[in-house]
């Protein structure tokens, strides 16, 4: 046992540390006991509310934890100082390899009863035990009927575990019916739980995550002697946001028109008894355009500045996937995770996962396609559209958007906003920015129209969707150097110049923070999304419209419907082997690459 209070930061993260301080504030101060998993490195990074302020409790928690996690609780008296009873609670939790802390309220001190355990060498797999558990006398055979042993299978589980073992790389293909699932999740659960190394399961499809989720964890669970975390993640996207969901029906007619309002309070409705809060939780599949609006997003979240920070669909399933020993991911959000943590590096908030240390890729005869897309460049002029009109759009008299609901929320407390302050708000929402936005849409319009004429005439068939690879013959045409000389530098001046009037918006929030308090920050965090968004797009611009970088292909995606013309900008590394060398390959000691054709 430590006789000494320690640096906080040497045992709990800091989103650890917020979920804490919440919930002690809301018991009124009282004692409240958390289970945390430590990582690889001793630190609690994802904590849950187990019991509430009663030590009986504390022989029900020791069931609920595993090996290498932390108890923590806090002493409403300030003291840290073991009472006699967290003595008795640290020899139970010791003998299972449970840490034990104790905090203060604010937890900003801690005194740490029994350290984590840090493994002190890597618990290496036997991978003949692990066999027999395949084999005809294994517990499978035992649990399933008609069970038959697979020697293929068998096979493969071997050179999984050595690659596991041996810090490798394993490309296997599995022909359908070898049972190829199993073969990868048993070594990668053993791992996970005996190293405190969490592994990421990427598939390409929904059926095989639905396979490994509802069939083969829930069956190893069943079956296995060792207790095990597994959790299937979503992308950001696909929850609800409970700030925005609290707008929108606020003012939902500055949000949405008045076709998408019925849909909006559905979604309105579901949320409130919505133990998941994710898209697959809903019943119906709403429309883009209405989920759009009430998605979490992670450039539009207040993190611990929000309200709902502790109760939000997001960070809830982010906790339980930081508790978990192994992840179910799709390729395309693994590669969103790669892609973000090799601009912004390993420790960004913006990352997609919690962190990772090994990686298996099913259906892995994807992944050239996926990975090419997330480390290239796309933007079209719909997802231009849907920036400017997040921001204002005016549709038969109506208005809606950003622009309008800030100015909306101005003038509702206009007796706690000076009236100077308000009139430079005004002056610089609708008379800047709102004009101007509708100048740029008149400017996209235009080029993306004079992009699809310009391809019109390279393509042989006017029906069908056209691909046009900006090679250097092709950009040497006369009508493509006007396009570029002329009108993409308008466009893109005519964008800088948009994100520039917003910012100066964004600036007028910062002073309103001291008469709007939190509703400020929440209206320049969003309307800085789109900011960003918009500049982020300009660059994509840049890169397919006028770089010229032999490292990557540029081409147009066109194609005709009764819509309107589509027009999609689209770059690619013309080689993603030296992406994936540098952000996979050395970067993860071991990755499993397995299918039924490579």
């Amino acid at each position: 046992m430590s006789q000494n209070a320690r640096n906080i930061k040497d045992y709990l993260a800091d989103e650890a540390i917020f979920y804490m301080r919440h919930h002690i504030q809301q018991a009124g101060g009282n004692e409240v006991f958390f289970v945390g998993k430590v990582n690889s490195k001793g630190v609690v990074e994802a904590v849950q509310v187990v019991a509430r302020g009663n030590k009986m409790m504390v022989p029900a928690i020791i069931h609920m934890v595993h090996t290498g996690d932390a108890v923590i609780h806090n002493h409403p008296s300030g003291g840290l100082q073991p009472s006699n009873a967290d003595a008795g609670i640290a020899s139970e939790l010791g003998n299972e390899a449970v840490a034990f802390y104790i905090v203060n309220n604010y937890v900003s001190d801690i005194y740490v009863v029994v350290e984590p355990q840090k493994p002190k060498q890597i618990v290496k797999l036997k991978a003949k035990r692990l066999q027999e558990f395949l084999g005809p006398q294994g517990p499978l055979a035992s649990a399933l009927e008609n069970f038959e042993a697979r020697p293929p299978q068998q096979h493969m589980l071997a050179q999984v575990a050595e690659a596991f073992n041996e810090n490798k790389i394993a490309l296997i293909e599995a022909g359908t019916g070898t049972g190829k699932t199993l073969a990868y999740l048993l070594p990668a659960i053993e791992w996970s739980v005996r190293n405190r190394e969490r592994a990421v399961v990427a598939t390409g499809t929904i059926n095989l995550q639905e396979q490994l989720i509802n069939k083969d964890i829930p069956l190893l669970r069943a079956t296995l002697p060792l207790k095990f975390r597994a959790e299937l993640v979503k992308g950001r996207t696909n929850y609800a946001c409970k700030r925005k969901l609290q707008e929108v029906q606020s003012q939902p007619d500055l949000f949405s028109e008045v076709n998408q309002h019925q849909e909006l309070n559905a979604i309105i409705d579901w949320a409130k008894n919505s133990p998941d809060g994710s898209k697959s939780d809903l019943g119906f599949l709403p429309s883009e355009t209405v989920w759009e609006k009430i998605q979490s997003e992670s450039d539009t979240t207040l993190r611990t500045k929000c309200p709902f920070y502790n109760e939000c669909f997001f960070y809830n399933a982010r906790r339980r996937a930081a508790n978990a020993n192994v992840l179910i991911a799709n390729h395309h959000l693994l590669f969103a995770d790669l892609s973000v943590r090799g601009e912004k590096g390993d420790s960004s908030e913006v990352a997609v996962l919690p962190k990772y240390q090994r990686i298996i890729l099913d259906e892995a005869h994807d992944i050239e396609e996926v990975a090419s897309s997330y480390f290239g460049a796309a933007t079209s002029y719909h997802a231009f559209l849907r920036v400017i009109h997040k921001l204002y759009r005016i549709k038969d008299t109506k208005q809606t958007g950003l622009l309008p609901y800030t100015m909306a929320k101005l003038q509702r407390r206009a007796g706690a906003v000076t009236r100077t302050l308000l009139d430079k708000f005004r002056e610089q929402i609708d008379g800047v920015c709102e004009p101007a936005l509708v100048n740029f849409e008149h400017d996209l319009a235009d080029l993306m129209e004079r992009l699809f004429a310009w391809g019109a005439s390279k393509r042989q068939n006017e029906y069908e969707e056209t691909k046009i690879r900006l090679t250097p013959a092709l950009t040497r045409d006369k009508l493509w150097q006007e396009i570029i000389t002329k009108h993409v530098s308008v466009f893109l001046k005519s964008l800088r110049d948009n994100v520039e009037a917003l910012d100066k918006v964004i600036k007028l929030l910062e002073n309103a923070e001291h008469y709007l308090g939190g509703e400020a920050n929440s209206l320049a965090v969003d309307l800085n999304a789109q900011a960003n968004r918009l500049l982020d797009m300009a660059t994509q611009t840049e890169q397919v419209l006028l770089s010229d970088d032999e490292n990557n292909i540029r081409w147009l995606e066109m194609k005709a419907s009764r819509w309107g013309n589509v027009v999609r900008l689209r770059s690619a590394p013309l080689d993603i082997a030296p992406i994936l060398q540098k952000t996979v390959f050395e970067k993860f000691p071991t990755v499993i690459m397995t299918s039924a054709t490579l």
